[in-house]
C-alpha cells in the first residue's frame, strides 16, 4: 500500500511540475506575469494563513484578474474573486471570496456567506491577512 501511495504521490508531482511554468515569488512578479497574460493557480493553506489548526487546502485557477492601479504610495494591487456553491456545515451555502494582492508582498482575504435561495448574506463576513508564499501560493499555468 506505501509502494501504491509513494508512486501516485510522485505521477502527482511529476505531472504537477511538468504542469506549471513556475512559483511567483513576489508581487512584482505576479504583477509582470500578469502583464505578460499568464495564467495562475492558487494554493490555499487556510491553516498556515490563519494559525488555526483544522482549517482546510484548497486550490483554484482565477477565471479574471484585475490589475488596480490609483494615485499614491503602494496603491497597485491585483484583485480577484471567487463565488461558488459548497456545503458549509450541513447547510449549502453560496461562498464568495475576495482576494486582494497587495505590492508590499501582503494578500486580504475576504469572505461572505449568502443563503442559496434568497442570497442574502449570513452572519457576518470575515477577513483573514496573509503573506504572499506564506499559507498562499501563486503558480503560474501552462495551458
Amino acid at each position: 500500500m506505501k509502494k501504491v501511495r509513494d508512486w501516485i504521490l510522485s505521477a502527482a508531482f511529476f505531472f504537477s511540475s511538468s504542469a506549471f511554468a513556475q512559483e511567483v515569488t513576489s508581487y512584482q512578479d505576479f504583477a509582470s506575469a500578469l502583464r505578460a497574460g499568464e495564467r495562475f493557480l492558487f494554493v490555499i493553506d487556510m491553516q498556515e494563513c490563519t494559525g488555526n489548526a483544522g482549517m482546510p487546502l484548497g486550490y483554484f485557477s482565477p477565471n479574471k484578474l484585475l490589475l488596480m492601479t490609483e494615485k499614491g504610495e503602494n496603491s497597485e494591487r491585483i484583485v480577484t474573486s471567487d463565488l461558488h456553491f459548497t456545503n458549509y456545515p450541513g447547510n449549502a451555502i453560496y461562498e464568495y471570496t475576495k482576494y486582494t494582492f497587495k505590492s508590499d508582498d501582503t494578500i486580504s482575504i475576504r469572505t461572505v456567506v449568502y443563503d442559496p435561495v434568497s442570497f442574502k448574506p449570513i452572519g457576518k463576513d470575515y477577513e483573514i491577512h496573509a503573506k504572499l508564499n506564506q499559507g498562499i501560493k501563486v503558480y503560474t499555468q501552462r495551458d
